[in-house]
């Protein structure tokens, strides 16, 4: 379970350096997806529901990757107020899609878990964090798409997600 904790916390965590068009990620994600599939791998050990989403937890890394390569090209990933946004929409929107497939797999597996070892693990609370933080990741993307610049609304809801995560990996 360490793997998977130290995977979403590596998640979560985003800095970037930017110079020009060019960004540079310090903590890139395939890293934590990365890790998130080792520890699907020892899990699936323990019950074969983690077995079914490592395909996507690869998938992930797979498309990390190439959107890493491309902010290093300085191909962004930020939606744009030209022609290309609507790319660069579905981009991000499968992306998150993806995530949010694999993290729910990740969280219901964990569910799982509890069943079969008859413990209390936390698993309900973790489901429920998890619910509101896909909503809040839904919200997000949606404002991106709607708000082409930062406001209020944004921000707020960028704290949110914030406060979601750290109890998420509490």
């Amino acid at each position: 379970m360490g793997k998977i904790f130290w995977g979403f916390m590596l998640l979560f965590l985003d800095f970037n350096i930017n110079i020009d068009a060019c960004s540079i990620g310090l903590i890139p994600d395939f890293i934590g997806y990365i890790l998130l599939l080792k520890g699907i791998d020892e899990l699936s050990q323990e019950t074969d529901y983690f077995a079914r989403y490592r395909g996507l937890a690869i998938a992930k890394i797979v498309y990390s990757i190439i959107t890493y390569v491309l902010a290093l090209m300085g191909v962004s990933g930020e939606f744009q107020s030209d022609g290309q946004w609507m790319l660069v929409a579905l981009i991000n929107g499968v992306g998150l899609v993806m995530h949010l497939m694999l993290s729910r797999g990740i969280v219901y597996g964990i569910v799982e878990l509890e069943r079969k070892y008859n413990t209390n693990i936390n698993a309900a609370s973790l489901s429920s964090i998890w619910l509101a933080d896909m909503w809040m990741s839904v919200i997000s993307y949606i404002l991106g798409l709607v708000l082409f610049e930062a406001s209020e609304i944004i921000v707020f809801v960028m704290i949110a997600a914030f406060v979601i995560h750290i109890i998420f990996l509490v």
